[in-house]
This record gives C-alpha cells, sequence and structure tokens, in this order.
C-alpha cells in the first residue's frame, strides 16, 4: 500500500485487471464453465460441440481483431452469427437470460482477494479514477457478477470494460485509449 501513497501527484487514474489480480480465478477452469452453463440458452441453434467452438472462435477473433470500427459486441455477434443464425438482439436476449437464470452457478469459480479491498479503497481514498481493464470478452452483466463475487462489485468504478463499451482488447493500445478516453484522462484531439 505504501507505493501506491507515493505515486506522483500527475497520476490521475488507475486500470486494474480483473483475473489474477483483484480476483481469484483460474480462467482455464471458468471458460469451459462459463461455456457450459451458457449452451443450454442456444442449444436450439447448434450442438454443444459447435457452439463451443464457434464461441471459443468469437473470442479468438476479438483478440486479435483491432481494426476499431465496431463494438466488441458487435464483432463477436457478427463472429457468432457467421456460423450459427443468430443477431444481435437475439443474443443480448439470450445473455440476459442466462445472466437471470444461470449465471449465478458460477461462483465458486471466483474467490475474493482480501487484498483486492484494501488497494482500491486506497485508490478511491486518493482521488484517482479506478477503471476496470479486463479483457472485454464478456458481457457487461457478467463482468459485474464476477465484481459481486469478487467482494469488490460495491466500489464505484469509474469505467468497466466490457463487450458493449469496448472497441479493442489487450494487448492493442487502442484499448488503453479507449479507457484514458472514457475516464477523461486523454483526448486524441
Amino acid at each position: 500500500m505504501d507505493s501506491l501513497q507515493t505515486l506522483p501527484d500527475t497520476c490521475r487514474g488507475i486500470l486494474f485487471d480483473l483475473d489474477g489480480t483483484l480476483l481469484k480465478v483460474e480462467m482455464k477452469e471458468f471458460i469451459p464453465a462459463y461455456l457450459n452453463a451458457l449452451y443450454p440458452f442456444f442449444d436450439d441453434i447448434a450442438k454443444r460441440e459447435h457452439f463451443v467452438r464457434v464461441f471459443r472462435g468469437a473470442i479468438t477473433f476479438l483478440l486479435r481483431n483491432g481494426d476499431g470500427e465496431k463494438t466488441n459486441e458487435e464483432k463477436f455477434v457478427q463472429a457468432i452469427k457467421n456460423h450459427l443464425d443468430i443477431d444481435c438482439e437475439a443474443f443480448r436476449s439470450r445473455m440476459g437470460t442466462f445472466c437471470d437464470e444461470a449465471l449465478q452457478q458460477l461462483s465458486d469459480f471466483i474467490q475474493p482477494d482480501p487484498r483486492a479491498r484494501e488497494v482500491l479503497q486506497v485508490c478511491f481514498d486518493m482521488g484517482l479514477k479506478v477503471a476496470i481493464a479486463t479483457n472485454p470478452v464478456f458481457p457487461l452483466s457478467v463482468v459485474r457478477a464476477r465484481l459481486e463475487w469478487g467482494m469488490i462489485g460495491d466500489f464505484p468504478f469509474h469505467w468497466i470494460a466490457s463487450l458493449e463499451n469496448t472497441r479493442y482488447c489487450k494487448p492493442h493500445e487502442g484499448f488503453f485509449f479507449e479507457i484514458l478516453a472514457a475516464l477523461q484522462l486523454y483526448s486524441a484531439d
């Protein structure tokens, strides 16, 4: 904590990754469990193996496609639509139903990091703009649930990366410029 309190006066914001930083989670276990829990909400349009392959492929597409022309949600749905018959509205509707009915079953995969609350509190007490800069491959509702499971969902984050509000993924520099612009810490002008 002492190192945070010795930040330069010019520091006005801080970006935090989620997985392995503020949350204890093994993504190699979480992603398959997430896809298995999600599948029943799409089982009428694909067999399980095809669904998993398409969703994993869409995530890979997001991680590699940094043109900035569309939101990550639009790119994700387009990548899915190329293999499954679904549009953006139907995707959002099914994701909403999944979040309402089945997302909670994944909570055991996320464990709080006991240091996270203390570090975040110091940052807020210092008046820093605090952003959750997780790789935006999940909808906001899923990211918010993960914050809750990590016992940090009550913090008033200034920005949270999600499929809906980003156009890039890490490590593309555009991802970081998006966040800085959202925090009003950078302007392209």
